[in-house]
C-alpha cells in the first residue's frame, strides 16, 4: 500500500522455496541491479499468548509504569480512554517528560513491538486512567 508519504505496508508472501525479485521504491524508478540476497529460512509465528495488562491510573504531572517489560511479548497495545482529561505522552523511560515520547489523544490507541516497559507522563492537571495490554510468544 502506498501514501503520498511513502509506505504504509509491504509484504511478500509464498508457500513454496523459491526466488523472488523486488523492486521497491515510492517513487518512479528504473532497474540499476542494486541487489540484497537473503539466504535461509524465517519462521514467524503469530502470538500464542495474552498478557490482559488492565488500567493504570497516572496522576496529574506523573510519569508511571503502565505496563512491565516481558521478554516474551511481541507487541503492546496502549490506550487513553475517550473521557481522559487530555493528552498524555508515551515513552519508554522513567525519565519520561512532557515534551518527549508519543502523544497519545484521549480516544487513541497505538500499538509498540517492544518488549521493554511502558511508561506515560500526564501533563494534565487531573489524573489519567490508561489501559494496556499485550500479546506474547511463550
Amino acid at each position: 500500500m502506498f501514501d503520498r508519504d511513502g509506505f504504509k505496508r509491504f509484504t511478500v508472501r509464498s508457500t513454496v522455496a523459491q526466488t523472488v525479485r523486488v523492486m521497491v521504491a515510492d517513487d518512479r524508478q528504473d532497474d540499476r541491479r542494486q541487489e540484497v540476497t537473503i539466504t535461509g529460512t524465517v519462521a514467524v509465528a503469530p502470538a500464542n499468548a495474552g498478557d490482559d495488562g488492565g488500567d493504570t491510573s497516572v496522576g496529574a504531572g506523573a510519569t508511571t509504569q503502565v505496563i512491565a517489560g516481558d521478554a516474551d511479548r511481541l507487541s503492546v497495545g496502549v490506550h487513553n480512554p475517550a473521557g481522559s482529561a487530555g493528552v498524555v505522552r508515551v515513552g519508554f523511560s522513567a525519565g519520561l517528560t512532557a515534551s518527549q515520547g508519543l502523544p497519545l489523544e484521549p480516544g487513541e490507541t497505538q500499538f509498540f513491538a517492544y518488549d521493554g516497559a511502558v511508561y506515560v507522563h500526564n501533563p494534565q492537571t487531573s489524573a489519567v486512567t490508561i489501559s494496556a495490554a499485550a500479546v506474547k510468544d511463550v
